[in-house]
Formats: C-alpha cells, sequence, structure tokens
C-alpha cells in the first residue's frame, strides 16, 4: 500500500467536512448577530414609541391643567372638584413619564407638572402674566421631549 496515493483519497473528504463545518458556523455566527441587531432596533423603536404615547398623553393632562389655570387667572374662581381630577391624572400621566423617559425628560415633566400644580392651587404670579408663567415650564419640557425623540429643529 503506497501511503501518498492513500493520503489525498483520505484526506480530501476531511477537507471538505472541515471547510463545510466552518462555513456553517460562518453563516450561524452572522445570522445570529443580524438577528441581534435587529431586535435591538426592535427594542429601541418599541421603546421610543412608548415615549413617544408617554409624551403624548402627558401634553394632552398638562394642557388641561393649562385651561383650568387660565379660567382661574381670568376669573379667579377654580373648581376644586375638577381641579382635583385634573391635577390628579396629570400626576399620574407624569409618573408615566418617570417609567419610559431619561434624566432630562423626567426632570423636564417634573418641573413642568408641578409649576402647572401651582398655577391651579397657589396665589397666581403678579409680576407676569398666567400664560408667560406656563409657558416658562412647557418650552424646556417640549425641548427635552424633542431630544428624547431625536426630532430634528
Amino acid at each position: 500500500m503506497d501511503w501518498l496515493q492513500l493520503t489525498p483519497a483520505a484526506v480530501l473528504p476531511l477537507v471538505g467536512v472541515l471547510l463545510g463545518t466552518l462555513g456553517s458556523l460562518a453563516t450561524t455566527h452572522l445570522g445570529t448577530r443580524t438577528t441581534r441587531k435587529q431586535a435591538e432596533t426592535q427594542r429601541r423603536a418599541a421603546l421610543r414609541i412608548e415615549r413617544k404615547e408617554a409624551i403624548r398623553d402627558f401634553l394632552e393632562g398638562a394642557q388641561r391643567v393649562e385651561h383650568l389655570a387660565e379660567r382661574r387667572y381670568q376669573t379667579g374662581e377654580r373648581d376644586n372638584n375638577e381641579a382635583e381630577l385634573l391635577t390628579h391624572r396629570m400626576w399620574y400621566l407624569q409618573k408615566c413619564i418617570e417609567l419610559v423617559g431619561g434624566h432630562e425628560l423626567r426632570r423636564a415633566a417634573l418641573d413642568y407638572a408641578w409649576h402647572l400644580g401651582d398655577a391651579v392651587y397657589k396665589e397666581l404670579p403678579t409680576d407676569r402674566d398666567i400664560w408667560e408663567f406656563m409657558t416658562s415650564y412647557r418650552e424646556p419640557f417640549l425641548e427635552a421631549a424633542r431630544r428624547t425623540l431625536a426630532i430634528p429643529e
């Protein structure tokens, strides 16, 4: 038996098996890596949607409280039942921002909510009108929301 003739015949199938195995492993690795990237992209998109919904809901609740503060400023009267319902809802929505928002957004939402509560329950500002008072806290919240959602200016 000639070892030179036997060796290529025995080695070539093993090389084929080795190349096939390496090809399968590389394909599996690339497929797993692509799947991970897709999963991360989907996770980020879902978080952005959650954040956007929380922001929109909070803005809707804040708008209702702003309207209540405007009426109080214009008439000097406040419906305590309505104030309690609307501010309670606003604080609930602010807590929803706490769940999904980053630090900047959470801080801006908290500041905005506190000052809306002040506009409803505390002494009205005498040095500026109520709309300027509310806008001065709404704008930082809106800026933080735009940055959170990566909305270009």
